[in-house]
């Protein structure tokens, strides 16, 4: 989606269901979405598997996570997955990742010692994903003289946060960085853009994201009566309406945070009003752009 250079637009999965984005993600492809993303929320299946399987049924879409739990998976497996998609898919895949966490009861399950990662092992974890997948161990770390599935490309690292603490940490990594405006703790304000271009130092190829949640439908009326569907509340819906409406909402986002790209998670339950929905946004964003 190019109607502003060098802004693109992207999709986020939170079904992580291959009967979906089997469906939606060709046709996505079709209408210019350069990015689509499957989110990680325990319990289930590794998000990398879904990321492999919907590469082969694509052509030139970027696929990713936004992103891995760092905290709770094996950083060496996580980065050799990585870079095997990479070489089979060259110049495809987004290697996205967070801070978040999971619920209690699924502590002991993910986590040998059944505790939180703390903020330094997030940190740490994640400095030590971004030297694999680049080739940057540090000739001192333990992990130095392990064997890489290849020494191809290196495939595009990805931070998705919620705050300046997030977009400090991306910067420090030298990532792109995605700021998420859907979680109920998301910070809507300019502050972690700002920190991340300002400590980035203007690095031309790194490339900022925002992440917003909602409905697109053809009248206010009806995406409200979809977003009524979505009973959840760990999401946010932020742009709900019309494509009027959703272009007004969506473009004052972009001149508060003026993002290189805009990943859209629609909230509609089934497959065809989703579909519908992200055809509609991205009308929405050629307005907005």
């Amino acid at each position: 989606m190019t109607a502003r250079s060098g802004v693109a637009l992207g999709a986020l999965d939170i079904d992580s269901s291959m009967a979906t984005a089997a469906q939606l993600a060709p046709r996505l492809e079709g209408l210019g979405y350069l990015r689509y993303w499957f989110t990680e929320h325990q319990p289930q299946a590794s998000p990398v598997l879904p990321v492999a399987l919907l590469l082969g049924l694509t052509e030139s879409l970027r696929v990713g996570t936004g992103g891995i739990l760092l905290g709770y998976h094996n950083v060496y497996r996580v980065a050799q997955d990585f870079r095997f998609l990479e070489e089979v898919y060259p110049g495809r895949v987004d290697a996205g990742f967070c801070g978040g966490h999971v619920a209690p009861s699924e502590l002991p399950a993910l986590r040998e010692d059944g505790a939180r990662p703390s903020h330094a092992e997030q940190e740490e974890r994640a400095t030590t994903l971004v030297a694999l997948l680049q080739d940057a161990v540090p000739e001192d770390h333990p992990w130095r003289r392990a064997r890489q599935i290849t020494r191809g490309g290196a495939c595009e690292p990805w931070l998705l946060g919620t705050s300046a603490h997030g977009a400090i940490l991306a910067a420090k990594l030298g990532v792109h960085y995605a700021h998420s405006l859907f979680h109920r703790a998301s910070d809507d304000n300019r502050d972690a853009m700002s920190e991340y271009r300002t400590r980035l130092g203007g690095t031309a190829e790194r490339r900022s994201a925002i992440a917003v949640a909602g409905v697109c439908a053809r009248t206010d009326d009806e995406a409200s009566l979809l977003r009524a569907g979505y009973t959840e509340t760990f999401f946010v819906p932020r742009i709900v309406g019309s494509v009027q409406r959703c272009a007004d909402l969506l473009g004052e986002m972009i001149r508060r945070h003026a993002p290189e790209d805009v990943l859209f998670l629609d909230l509609c339950q089934e497959l065809e009003p989703k579909q519908a929905s992200y055809e509609l946004f991205a009308e929405a964003a050629r307005a907005a752009f």
